[in-house]
């Protein structure tokens, strides 16, 4: 297995994830869209055989090297939690108003530094502690509490954060062997693979 060199940067991690949360709002907007006339399984599918459309283009030019890794269980491990984490938040998509989907998909980042803690030894300071209780009421103060904080549907908005956070988690174990597009092409594939079992009887 080959060590990659890992280096923190967290201003430049800070503004890729300021990033992605614009791209998984807009991708929010558009699912809530096709989710009026198209069931969740089709709209996880039709996403995750996308995203395997995406590499085509790099197998024909480079072949399946920069693909082969000797960690596939931790791939599937990762899309376990990923593929977990959209089905529950495409559902809240679909069935909650848009901005609580959202939020409560953004608590994510509440529950990764104590995963990380957990998981992967990683130092969690008071500090930290401090900024994860706060982000954590701040979740709750916008979800307005009440009956329908512990409705099914806004509980899997709460799933899909808790599994995402997860993902998150398990990338970061990954990271110090396997680059982000081999992470990424093993998620789509294995993704594309099981979620095309619910398309059966869907």
């Amino acid at each position: 297995m080959v060590e990659l060199v890992r280096q923190d940067q967290p201003r430049a991690g800070a503004m890729l994830l300021a990033l992605s949360a614009l791209l998984f709002a807009c991708m929010g907007v558009l699912i809530r869209e096709v989710s009026e006339g198209v069931n969740n399984e089709t709209v996880v599918f039709a996403r995750n055989l996308i995203g395997v459309l995406f590499f085509i283009p790099i197998i024909l030019m480079r072949g399946f090297g920069p693909f082969r890794t000797s960690r596939l269980g931790n791939h599937f491990l990762r899309t376990f939690y990923g593929l977990g984490a959209m089905y529950c938040f495409f559902y809240a998509i679909a069935h909650l108003p848009l901005a609580d989907a959202m939020v409560f998909t953004y608590a994510a980042p509440v529950f990764t530094p104590v995963l990380a803690w957990w998981w992967l030894k990683e130092s969690l300071t008071g500090r930290m502690l401090l900024a994860v209780s706060i982000g954590f009421v701040g979740v709750i103060l916008v979800a307005k509490p009440s009956g329908a904080l512990f409705d099914p549907k806004a509980l899997a908005g709460v799933a899909a954060s808790l599994l995402a956070a997860c993902a998150f988690v398990s990338i970061r174990a990954m990271s110090n062997s396997e680059p982000a597009t081999r992470i990424v092409f093993y998620f789509s594939t294995f993704s594309a693979l099981l979620s095309a079992i619910p398309m059966i009887w869907a």
